[in-house]
């Protein structure tokens, strides 16, 4: 009986041991989060990547909106922006756009068909085989509201 009160007693210490150690590690990551470091990445890889964007309406804001996604701090990335009317209104906020960042990869993909009841959705499937990078792709939703921003 004393052998397996032993071995009892041996379990129940390393568990507490591994109970201490998690706890410390939980402290550390927690100091270190409210310091603001920023650990290095373990990878250095960043994909080309295509933003897919459906428009629709020119919303009073839209113009930064879409700004924010020119500004990003990526290596390689193309803005597509997919519209069912060649006479979008919004195009003129993304031909801005181009004047802006001539440097940028921005295009206009026009999507004509219906590809079912709902129009971003067909749009956006109308622009993925037009994409050039052919294994990543984002599809966001763009609003005047939404902007994207880096570093905070």
């Amino acid at each position: 009986m004393q052998p397996v009160l032993t071995l009892i007693a041996a379990i129940c210490a390393l568990l507490a041991l591994g109970g201490t150690a998690y706890s410390a590690m939980c402290v550390r990551a927690a100091r270190r989060f409210r310091r603001g470091r920023v650990l290095p990445a373990l990878i250095d890889f960043e994909p080309p990547v295509s933003l897919l964007k459906s428009l629709k309406g020119l919303d009073p804001h839209m113009y930064a909106a879409l700004r924010s996604h020119c500004v990003l701090e990526y290596t390689e990335y193309e803005l597509l922006f997919g519209v069912s009317d060649p006479h979008e209104p919004a195009l003129r906020a993304v031909y801005q756009l181009q004047q802006e960042f001539p440097a940028r990869r921005i295009r206009v993909i026009q999507c004509p068909r219906s590809l079912g009841l709902n129009g971003k959705v067909s749009t956006l499937a109308q622009m993925v085989p037009r994409q050039s990078t052919s294994t990543f792709s984002s599809t966001t939703a763009i609003s005047s509201r939404r902007r994207i921003t880096c570093g905070g």
